[in-house]
Formats: C-alpha cells, sequence, structure tokens
C-alpha cells in the first residue's frame, strides 16, 4: 500500500532543482488533486507527512486538520459499507471541530463550520432513514436526530453569519472588468451565503421528517420551511441557489399531498432553458421529485415514470449509481411493479412488467443508498407476484438446479433472437428488440437466482454428483454477464476437481482459459500492469495443455500461451508454444507465421540489450534461421490453400516480414521476388487505382504501401539497381504526397525515416558482429548517394532531404572509429540541405515554409556533428525566434548546446547550464532540458501517450548527465552541491515514471551510480519507484497552457493534427512488425482485418514565438496496440510492484543519447502475420434432461 502512496506522490512531482532555483511547493493543490484522483488516503498520509515537517509554511500546517477533513469526507461519500461511511465522517467532523476551534478567524472558517454542520445534517438524516424500519428504536432515534438537525441548525447559522459579515465587506458594486479577482471573490463569497441559507431550510424540513406523517408537527415543520425556502427564492431567483430553494419548496408541498402545487415548480425548472453542470443536477433532483408525485396514489401516471426514468438514463450514462440515479431507478421500479398490478392486463403483460421492476430492484440492492432496503422488499413482492411464492416450493437441489438451467437456456436462446434480429438487413421493430433484452436480463436474473439456491441445497449423494455440472453452466452465466473473474474461478475450480476423462473437465478448463482472456481484454490496465492477469491466463492455458494435449482445445491453448508469453516480452518462448500446434489444425499456418514473427523478434530484440545481456552470436543465427524457416512453411502453406485471386492478410504480412530477415541476410534479389512476384504479389496487393482515394487501414492503405516501397527501395538498393533505386523514390513520393493537408509533411518524413533506418540497420549488424554485411551496406549506400547527390537535373526537395539525412546515418556509423570519413560524409550532408535552401530562394514553390524550417534544423545538425557551434547556434536562434513553441525546435536547440558543452572548447562547460536551463534572452526563449521536462510532465497527455512520456524520461537524463558533466568542471565545493542535484533528479525522475521500462532504466541506474562514485559514495542500484520515498512536490504555480485551436475559413473548429518525426526504424519496417510482436503479435493483421487506422498525428499549436506552448513537430509515438486483445475497458485493482533486481552494471557517463533508448513504437500497420484474436468459444451448454 505504501509503495503505491509513492508512486502516486512522485507522479505530481517535478524536480526542484532542475532549473537551478528553488520553487515553493503548491501543498495543497496536489492534496486537492489526489482527492480530485480518489487517492484519498495517500492524501491524509501526505498531510502528516508534510505536518511533520519543520520546513512546511505555518499558513499551511495550519489548514492541514481542514483539508484531513476534506479527505475523509470525500472518501465517505464512496465508502462500500454504512459503517466505515460513518466512522469516516465522525472523524471527518472531528478535524472540522479541530480546526474551527483554533482557528475561529481564518477565511475558511465559515465553510468548515458549513462542513461540520453538512456532516451532522448527514448523520440525523441516516437516523431518520432508520425510522423507516419496523424493528428501528424509534422514540431514542426521534430523539437523536431532533438533536442532531439542531447542532446542525446551530453551526449552519454560524457559518451563514461569517459568509453574510464577509459578504457585506465588498462594496455593492464591482466592475468585474475593471476588477475581475474581487468580482470572482464576491461571487463566491455570495454562493456560499446562499449555501448555508438554504440549508438552514433544509434543516426544517428534515426535522419534520423526524416526526409521523400524522403527526401535527410533520405539516407544521414543512409549511414553514416552505416558508423558508420561497423567501430564498424571492431572494435569489435569477440565480442557482434561488432555483434550487424553488425545488425544495415543490417537495414540502409533495410531502403536504399538494401534488399539483409541486408539479407546477418542478415543470418551472425543468422547462428553464440553461442547461450548466449546476443547473444540470438540479433538474436532475428536480425530474426524481417529480417521479415521486407521478407515482402518487392522486396521479398514478406510472408510464410517463418508466419513460422519463429510461430518458434520464440514457442522457445520462454515467450518473446511474449516484444517489440521485437510484433514487430515480427505484421510482421507476415502483412504476413497473403498479404497471403490473393493473387487473385489465393480460397475465404475461403483468409478468413481463413485474419482471422489469425486479431487474431495477435487483440493481439498486447492490449499492449502498437510502433506497438499498425498500428496493428488497419491492424485490420479495415481485418474486411472491411472479412465482405464487414459488421459493416455498423450491426446497430441493434438483429442482433448483432445474429452474436454474431452465432459465439459463431460456437466456441461450433469447440471446440467438437478439442476434438473429440485429443481423444486417433484418428488419425487426425496435419494441420487439427492447422485449427481447429486458426477456434476457430475466432470464439471467433468474438463473443467478436458482443457481445460487440450489448451491444451498446440496444434501444427497446425487446432488453432489450433479454439483460439477451446477457449478459449469453457472460459470457461463457469469460470462454472459461479463463477471469474468468469478465465470472463470468457478470455470477453473470445475476443471481441476472433475476427472479428467469426464469431458465437462475440459470444457470448463476450456471456458477459464476465455473467460480470463476476456477479463484481460476489457481491462483499462496497461499490459505492464496486469501480470497477475496474464499469470492466471497461462495457468489455465497450461492446464489444457498438460492434461489434454492431443486435443483440439490444445492447440487453441497453445496459441494462447503463445501470445500471452509475447505479451511478457518472451519471444523466443513464445514460439516455442507456437511450434506447438500440429499440421492438422487449421491454425497451423498461422502459428507458423506467428513463430516466425516472435523468432524474429527475439532476434531484433536482442540488438536493443546491452552488451554483457546479449545472447552470443550462434543464438542470434539460431532465431534468424528459425525466423525464416517458420515464415517459409506458414507463407507455403497458406499460398497452396489460399484462392489466387484474395491474398490474405496474415500472408501479405509474413512476405513482408520474410522480406526483412533475408535482406538482413543480403538475399535482395530473393527479398525483390518475394515482395513483386506472384501468387500473391504484395506489390499488387497494395495497389489501387486512383492515390488519392487510398483507404485509412488496410493492406491498401497509405501507410502499408509505403512501408512496402520501403522495403523494396532498400532491397534495390541492395542489388546495386540504382534506376529502380530511383524510380522507387518517385513512387514513395507519390504515395506519400498524398497524404492530404499533410502531404509535404509526410514526404518530409518519409526521407528522414528512411535516413535513420538506415543508421538503425547498420548499428544492430555492428552490435552483433556483422562486420562483412556492415562494410557491404555502407558501400551500397555510399554508392547510390554519390550517384545521386551529382544529378542536378531532376531533384526534388523529398531527394536532396534522402540525400542529407542518408549522409548523416553513415556519418554516424563511422564516427567512432573513423572521424574524419565521418567528418566528410557530415559535410556532404550539409551540401544536399545547402542545395535546398539555394533553390528554394530561385523558387518560392520549391519548398514549403514548413519544410524550410526542417531543413534549418538539419544544417544545425550539420554544425553540432562537424562540431562547428558559432554558426550552428546563430541559425538555431533564428530557427527559435520563429517557432519558440514548437517542442522539435526545443530539443534541438537543447541537444545543440549539450554537444557544444562536451566539445571540449573553450568555455564549452558554460553551454552544458544552457542546455539544462535554456535561454531567457534568446528571443523566444530557449527552454532547455529542466523546461522541456517539466512542459511535457504538464502535459494532460503525460498519462496517457507514451511518446511524452519516453521523451521526459529522455529530458530529465540529459538534464542529469549535463549537470553532472558540469559538476565535474566545478571547485570542490560547487562540485559537491551539484552532483547532489543531479542524484535528486535521477532519485525524482524514477519517481515519477513508475512503470519506467527496464532499458529506460538501465541508462538512469548507470547515470545514477556514476555520480554516487563522484561523491566518494559506495556504487548502488537507482531506487525504483515503489522505494523511492519522495519529498515534497516542487511545482510550477501557473496553470498548464492548453493549445490553441485553429479554424477553417467557414469557421468550423479544428484541432491541429500533431505531425511525427518519422517512425525509428530497424530493418526498414521492424517497429511496425517485428516491435509489434515484442508487444504481442495477434494485434497486426486484427487490426488490418478490423480497418483499425493509424491515430492521426496531432500538433498542439502553431509556431509562432508567442502563444501557448506546442508540441508540434514531435514524434507521436503512438502506443502499440493491446496484444491479440483489443483495447481495455476496467480500473485495475493496484498491485505492488516486484523488488528491484540488484547488482545492476554501473553505466559509463560519457555521452548520452539524446532520443529516447526505448523508440516508441509506431502504431501497428497492417500485414505482419499473426494469429486471431484468441476469443475461443465456450462449449456449448449441456442440453436440458
Amino acid at each position: 500500500m505504501r509503495s503505491r502512496l509513492l508512486a502516486a506522490v512522485a507522479m505530481a512531482v517535478l524536480f526542484a532543482g532542475a532549473g537551478m532555483a528553488q520553487a515553493v511547493e503548491p501543498y495543497l493543490e496536489f492534496v486537492r488533486g489526489l482527492r480530485e484522483q480518489q487517492y484519498f488516503d495517500y492524501a491524509i498520509l501526505y498531510l502528516d507527512q508534510i505536518a511533520s515537517k519543520e520546513n512546511t509554511p505555518p499558513e499551511i500546517k495550519q489548514v492541514i486538520p481542514y483539508e484531513k477533513a476534506m479527505a475523509l469526507q470525500d472518501s465517505a461519500k464512496v465508502a462500500r459499507s454504512p459503517e466505515k461511511q460513518l466512522e469516516q465522517l465522525d472523524q471527518a467532523l472531528a478535524f472540522l471541530e479541530q480546526f474551527v476551534k483554533e482557528n475561529p478567524n481564518h477565511p475558511i472558517a465559515a465553510d468548515a463550520n458549513s462542513d461540520r454542520a453538512g456532516i451532522i445534517l448527514e448523520k440525523a438524516k441516516a437516523e431518520i432513514q432508520q425510522l423507516r424500519s419496523p424493528s428501528g428504536p424509534k422514540k431514542q432515534l426521534q430523539a437523536s436526530s431532533r438533536e442532531l438537525i439542531a447542532k446542525a441548525r446551530q453551526v449552519y447559522q454560524t457559518a451563514f453569519d461569517q459568509h453574510e459579515a464577509n459578504f457585506k465587506k465588498f462594496p455593492a458594486f464591482i466592475d468585474q472588468q475593471k476588477d475581475p479577482d474581487q468580482f470572482a471573490a464576491r461571487s463566491k463569497t455570495e454562493q456560499s451565503l446562499m449555501t448555508a441559507s438554504l440549508n438552514l431550510a433544509i434543516c426544517t424540513f428534515e426535522e419534520a421528517h423526524s416526526y409521523e406523517p400524522t403527526a401535527a408537527e410533520y405539516k407544521q415543520l414543512l409549511t414553514k420551511a416552505a416558508d423558508e425556502f420561497e423567501k430564498m427564492h424571492q431572494k435569489y431567483r435569477t440565480q442557482v441557489g434561488g432555483l434550487n430553494a424553488r425545488a425544495w419548496q415543490g417537495k414540502c408541498f409533495e410531502e403536504m399531498n399538494e401534488i399539483n402545487k409541486a408539479l407546477g415548480i418542478y415543470k418551472e425548472i425543468l422547462d428553464h432553458p440553461a442547461e450548466t453542470g449546476v443547473l444540470s443536477q438540479l433538474k436532475t433532483q428536480t425530474l426524481y421529485f417529480k417521479l415521486i408525485c407521478l407515482n402518487s396514489k392522486e396521479k398514478r401516471d406510472y408510464r410517463v415514470v418508466a419513460d422519463l426514468a429510461e430518458e434520464w438514463m440514457k442522457k445520462h450514462p454515467n450518473e446511474q449509481l449516484t444517489r440521485m440515479g437510484l433514487s430515480i431507478q427505484y421510482e421507476q421500479a415502483l412504476a413497473y411493479e403498479q404497471m403490473g398490478n393493473n387487473p385489465e392486463i393480460l397475465q404475461m403483460d403483468k409478468e413481463a412488467f413485474w419482471k422489469k421492476a425486479r431487474t431495477v430492484a435487483m440493481n439498486i440492492q447492490k449499492f449502498n443508498s437510502e433506497h438499498k432496503d425498500a428496493a428488497l422488499a419491492l424485490t420479495q413482492r415481485i418474486q411472491v407476484k411472479i412465482g405464487g411464492n414459488k421459493e416455498e416450493k423450491v426446497n430441493d437441489f434438483e429442482t433448483a438446479f432445474s429452474f436454474a438451467r431452465q432459465a439459463f437456456l431460456d437466456a441461450v436462446e433469447t440471446k440467438k433472437e437478439l442476434e438473429d434480429s440485429t443481423k444486417k438487413g433484418a428488419v425487426v421493430p425496435p419494441e420487439i428488440i427492447s422485449k427481447l433484452n429486458a426477456n434476457l436480463a430475466n432470464s439471467y436474473s433468474d438463473a443467478v437466482k436458482y443457481f445460487e439456491l440450489a448451491f444451498t441445497l446440496v444434501k444427497t449423494a446425487e446432488d453432489k454428483k450433479n454439483l460439477p455440472q451446477a457449478r459449469y453452466l453457472y460459470a457461463h452465466v457469469n460470462l454472459s454477464l461479463k463477471k469474468y473473474y468469478e465465470a472463470a474461478v468457478l470455470a477453473d475450480f470445475v476443471a481441476r476437481t472433475t476427472e479428467k476423462d469426464n469431458t465437462l473437465a475440459l470444457d470448463a478448463a476450456y471456458l477459464a482459459m476465455a473467460a480470463f482472456g476476456q477479463a484481460f481484454n476489457e481491462s483499462k490496465a496497461s499490459n505492464d500492469q496486469k501480470g497477475e492477469d496474464l499469470k492466471m491466463i497461462i495457468r489455465a492455458s497450461n492446464l489444457i495443455a498438460e492434461r489434454w494435449p492431443s486435443s483440439d482445445k490444445a492447440n487453441d491453448a497453445y496459441m494462447m500461451l503463445g501470445q500471452m508469453i509475447a505479451v511478457q516480452k518472451k519471444p523466443a518462448e513464445s514460439a516455442m508454444w507456437y511450434g506447438k500446434v500440429p499440421e492438422s489444425d487449421p491454425k497451423f499456418a498461422q502459428a507458423q507465421l506467428a513463430a516466425g514473427q516472435a523468432y524474429w523478434s527475439a532476434y531484433i530484440g536482442a540488438g536493443r540489450m546491452i552488451a554483457a545481456e546479449r545472447p552470443n552470436p550462434e543464438q542470434l543465427a539460431a532465431w534468424q534461421k528459425s525466423a525464416q524457416d517458420h515464415l517459409r512453411v506458414g507463407i507455403k502453406k497458406l499460398t497452396d490453400t489460399a484462392p489466387k485471386e484474395a491474398s490474405p492478410p496474415d500472408l501479405i504480412g509474413g512476405k513482408m516480414t520474410l522480406a526483412q530477415i533475408i535482406i538482413n541476410q543480403g538475399q535482395d534479389a530473393e527479398a525483390l521476388k518475394l515482395l513483386e512476384g506472384d501468387p500473391h504479389s504484395v506489390v499488387k496487393a497494395v495497389t489501387v487505382a486512383d492515390e488519392p482515394s487510398r483507404p485509412e487501414a488496410g493492406m491498401t492503405s497509405r501507410r502499408f504501401a509505403m512501408e512496402t516501397y520501403k522495403l523494396i527501395f532498400r532491397a534495390y538498393i541492395g542489388t546495386q539497381n540504382l534506376d529502380k533505386a530511383r524510380e522507387t523514390m518517385k513512387t514513395l513520393e507519390k504515395i506519400a504526397g498524398h497524404g492530404g493537408a499533410e502531404g509535404g509533411a509526410e514526404i518530409t518524413e518519409l526521407y528522414i525515416s528512411l535516413g535513420r533506418l538506415l543508421k538503425d540497420e547498420l548499428e544492430r549488424l555492428k552490435s552483433n558482429g556483422e562486420t562483412e554485411r556492415f562494410e557491404k551496406l555502407m558501400t551500397s549506400f555510399e554508392t547510390f548517394l554519390n550517384d545521386m547527390a551529382s544529378r542536378k537535373d531532376g531533384q526534388t526537395f523529398g531527394s536532396l532531404s534522402w540525400i542529407g539525412e542518408t549522409y548523416f546515418a553513415l556519418g554516424e556509423s563511422v564516427v567512432a572509429t573513423d572521424a574524419a570519413k565521418a567528418n566528410g560524409f557530415y559535410e556532404k550532408g550539409g551540401n544536399a540541405f545547402n542545395e535546398i535552401m539555394t533553390r528554394a530562394t530561385n523558387d518560392q514553390n520549391f519548398v514549403g515554409a514548413k519544410q524550410l524550417s526542417e531543413v534549418k534544423l538539419r544544417l544545425v545538425k550539420v554544425g553540432r556533428l562537424r562540431k562547428d557551434f558559432p554558426p550552428a547556434e546563430t541559425l538555431m536562434k533564428e530557427i527559435v525566434k520563429e517557432n519558440a513553441n514548437n517542442l522539435k525546435v526545443q530539443i534541438s536547440a537543447a541537444e545543440m548546446y549539450q554537444d557544444w558543452g562536451l566539445s571540449g572548447q573553450a568555455d564549452a562547460p558554460k553551454k552544458l547550464i544552457v542546455a539544462i536551463q535554456g535561454d531567457t534572452k534568446v528571443n523566444g526563449n530557449i527552454w532547455g532540458w529542466s523546461q522541456i521536462a517539466k512542459k511535457l510532465h504538464k502535459s494532460p497527455n503525460f498519462a496517457t501517450d507514451e511518446y511524452y512520456k519516453q521523451t521526459f524520461l529522455d529530458a530529465q537524463y540529459n538534464s542529469a548527465f549535463c549537470r553532472l558533466r558540469f559538476a565535474r568542471e566545478q571547485s570542490a565545493k560547487d562540485k559537491q552541491k551539484h552532483l547532489e542535484g543531479c542524484r535528486t533528479e535521477l532519485v525524482t525522475t524514477s519517481a515519477i515514471v513508475k512503470d519506467m521500462p527496464e532499458e529506460q532504466y538501465q541508462r538512469f541506474n548507470g547515470l545514477y551510480r556514476d555520480v554516487l562514485t563522484d561523491l566518494g559514495q559506495t556504487a548502488s542500484d537507482l531506487p525504483r519507484a515503489v522505494d523511492v520515498a519522495v519529498a515534497p512536490p516542487v511545482m510550477e504555480k501557473k496553470p498548464v497552457e492548453e493549445a490553441p485551436k485553429t479554424e477553417t475559413k467557414e469557421g468550423t473548429e479544428v484541432k491541429p493534427d500533431k505531425p511525427a518525426e518519422p517512425p525509428k526504424i530497424d530493418m526498414m519496417t521492424w517497429i511496425i512488425f517485428g516491435a509489434c510482436l515484442v508487444a504481442g503479435l495477434g494485434a497486426i493483421v486484427w487490426v488490418l482485418v478490423k480497418g483499425k487506422s493509424k491515430p492521426k498525428q496531432k500538433s498542439f499549436g502553431g509556431t509562432t514565438a508567442a502563444g501557448p506552448v506546442s508540441f508540434s513537430g514531435i514524434e507521436a509515438g503512438a502506443p502499440l496496440p493491446a496484444p491479440t486483445f483489443v483495447a481495455p475497458t476496467a480500473k485495475p485493482n493496484p498491485r505492488p510492484a516486484a523488488a528491484p533486481g540488484a547488482g545492476a552494471t554501473a553505466g559509463a557517463a560519457t555521452k548520452p543519447a539524446t532520443r529516447p533508448a526505448t523508440k516508441p513504437a509506431a502504431p501497428a500497420a497492417p500485414g505482419a502475420a499473426a494469429v486471431p484474436k484468441p476469443k475461443p468459444k465456450p462449449p456449448s451448454p449441456p442440453a436440458s434432461k
């Protein structure tokens, strides 16, 4: 529990020293943020923490009791039991009383008194509620509830007096334009005054309910309350507070049986045209009041009640479990019951209404509300009406099981009718669909009731014999009701406790696997957080594989095991399970392709490992060979069986992956044959008649077509067919150029990605020791580049960009071994970009302004790579002036100053400070790593977009790295200070990103160990998030800046797209295919088949110096699709993180990577071979005996 607290606290922490200045901690904003996220325990623990710190400001310590009370009060609202709710309210009340006693004149003392009174009144209402119970001690409850109301009224009066005194301090008129702050303060005080006034009248209303409705005091107090509400309404009739009082006045009339008068008031409020948040809540409350009137004996408008309630629930799906939502449903249940009581309708119609009433009432019973007991009583009444007191007749297991099984089979039949009725082309009246849905719900409700009754009646040996089948069918019911864990656990129990030879055991095991899989599907947690779910799926699948290895269901289990182990990032083990699917199984070809993909992902993943952990060359060669062998088998099987006129997506994907592998082995000619040759040519599969009409997703999507031609382009270079390579480049430009408004940007990104593609491939060949392939590839590209660069005619912006980027890639691949040769490549790359600038000057149509800005950035990179920093800085400042809010530009500036600071040139260390802190003197303001990290962390996308988190980590790492290198250049005293700051920065980053990927952690850990060594301490591993006791958070007070919106010429608001940097690709399209396999194999073709398109990449604002921060020009890095399973939907229960490993190797603090070490994968493109989404259909239930 405490580890989760520390991680939650860390989420709101930004490193205080990153900007070399101490900021003021926004304690209260942080606490309230925790409350908003329902981290109530964490909020209280944090308050305890800051209360014990000596440096906490006195004004903060003063309000700690009040803030604790607020956290407890909010927690009580969502407490699952009345006992816990009452306990937390008592604790909150004690803290509020402490605060008011110690701070009677505090500015929020009036608010504290209002909150005190609110808690006291809630306790009074709880006791009044108990008065309705036949067993309650009425006299005692009446007396104690009146005492509580009197106390609440006294405290409310104190609050009212305080608010009134505060309100009178304001002038009668405040010009909102001239003094908006004072105007807002007065409005807030007036709102508090209205609330206190309303609550005083509610005290009178509630006091009336402490008497019996027949008592004289009951009507007297209601009349008095109505007058008090009317007085407030007249005073504030133009404000929501006045309308609220008006609604309560109507409630008083309703309670006094003046129904028409009450309905008139309710109509007045419900017809109000405004729909603001507060008014919407008031309308919901008023609707509830109205439904009570319509359900009364005087009106009996039951159909209207049912329809109004249904209409409200459709409009407010997220409010159905609120107090008002359950209240509205209770009135609906009463209406259905009364509609069924109509003596003039048929018996079957009566039962239909009663079943609706029972369904609604049973739902209400699940939640703690004032209607819980009444809903239970209603359910019991309905059951007697429907079954003629059937429960009394069911006193044995056999009868109960018979009823349960029949109800379940009825549900199965009804569900089939529903599916047939909703099939495409079916014409079924909506009322029939509605009736079928109601019947389905009632059948499941009956099944649940009688199964649970049957389990309590097991007595005889025959009962025990039939018990496993009852449990199995009940597991089916739970699966249908989406209670996946209940279904899985029950089915798993049946599978493990039933004889192996009994087919029920295998069916139950299969059902358990399916249910755990569905639970995984519908969980909203990330894959990293669903470790326990994965273990359960693997456990269930293993049971089938071990006990029934030769069954058809075992093959499904092998596929499931392969997918789940792939999610655990164990691709080689995953491939082993896929390989167990026999050739006789219909899924054999898909399993072979999946196994090949998994082995290839293991090979590719090894290239990203540190040298000490990387498998030996023999193992890498074996994985590469296994990948190729499995893919060839799967491709041949599908080629032989698939119709020639239709190319299956998994076959095209398998060919693409195999092409990557054999290009990696230097077999470029064979790759071209595989991609271009028949049958099932990949080129033909991606070709469209009209380029602009390409769909968003699928094999013919622009994105997938580009990946195909990138592979072809790479293969033509490998075969030294330069004419074909140039022709392919033009095809790529044509495809990219039809990307709509972003077509020009797509071409730019295309060629940058092609350059980076080469660099990644060269790096992998070097790291895997494939020297011969490295040299051959270098020569092939250098020859083609020199030929392209020498051609002056026919050059386009795209081709010149590619020439420049690819020269950069060649230079970066040899810089460590041949600096002079690298410098030559950099110079040639710069020449290509200078050529673009020259042509742009002579021809305004040669390149757009946005692309020209990109070219300038590449020229800055030339200066960086050649260590020619002064002119690079001059150009960088010019770019920043024009694009101050562009994150990509700011990252480039920080990279330049970092490289300058590490160059060893005169005064170079000073540039490290600029890299960290930025430079506010520059027109447009250079941010530096510190501000880049803070702006990313404050972005609302930080928690959901993996790229934001990865880029944040890079900025934090580079900031700490620069600080370490700067510290090493300082005197002993200053060195110690900067080293301590560096250590704190690293620890804080670990705390903020609690699920830091292992590759990133190792990078930060190496730097952390170096810092400890420089401090003269024993090197140890960087504490993981669960180990970090975080210092008080330091955050900027300035609100998070929102991205601007653009408008079209017609004025329609449009959110601008975020242009991405090109995907960082190993072996052309590894990110698209291989990386998806690391995370999960099944998603790739699933995306293709289902037509899931690439998420649009968004730009957060413009590129002018003024205006809010923009994250334009950064790589979107969209998250990987969920492996095999669809996107999750439910919030997981928190689980403790694993303890950090020990003995990590210290990293050498030399030159850090300024781009993510763990590259955020691009969204899965269609085409890679994969297994189908594992949704094994549960076995059909046994027929009724």
